[in-house]
């Protein structure tokens, strides 16, 4: 795919294409980083004692600074109830932060986000290229892209972020009349095309 960076693991750090290379950066401390995946490890196993079905994500193995708890990606699916406990538990750990994106509930040790990332590439590449927030063009799916739409003054959403939209503080400038994939290449035809995102 055509792309120039990725941010990963919620903020953690992004990968930059540098010629036919790929170069990481990471943004969070890696200075207590065993400790902190211990917390997030026996946050899990206590969580666990609650729903026992509770399970990781299958790329739980290739994350560095967060874990990720699937709820709808495979089955057995969490119930909102179930869902609600989770974070509840989460949010009220000390030092953690938790967001909920369309699969999986991230939670991590530390304040980086996916702004301070964006932030980063921003001052790092955007003076490269000129490239302004201001001339961005976000989209997202779910609750963990909020800080996003806010951060950005353009954002789209594609349509399955109507499920949670009661729930959103900031909410996407734009929606798509589709969901997740063909949402995005509605927005890309769109674009493309100038009618509707001027």
């Amino acid at each position: 795919l055509p792309i120039d960076a990725m941010v990963f693991e919620n903020g953690a750090g992004v990968m930059l294409k540098d010629g036919t290379k790929i170069k990481t950066t990471r943004l969070a401390s890696d200075k207590n980083l065993a400790e902190e995946r211990k917390i997030l490890q026996d946050l899990f196993e206590t969580l666990k004692k609650e729903i026992p079905h509770l399970k990781l994500a299958t790329d739980q193995p290739y994350r560095l600074y967060d874990y990720a708890i699937d709820f709808i990606e495979e089955p057995p699916p969490l119930s909102a109830t179930e869902i609600e406990k989770v974070l509840k538990v989460l949010n009220n750990a000390q030092g953690i932060t938790a967001k909920i994106s369309s699969i999986h509930i991230n939670y991590w040790y530390g304040q980086h986000t996916k702004v301070t990332a964006c932030e980063y590439l921003l001052n790092q590449e955007g003076k490269k290229r000129a490239i302004s927030k201001e001339n961005v063009l976000y989209s997202g799916d779910s609750p963990n892209d909020e800080p996003l739409f806010e951060f950005f003054p353009h954002s789209l959403g594609v349509a399955n972020i109507k499920l949670f939209w009661d729930k959103l503080k900031h909410r996407p400038k734009y929606l798509t009349q589709n969901e997740g994939g063909k949402g995005f290449q509605e927005f890309a035809e769109e674009l493309l095309t100038l009618n509707n995102f001027s």
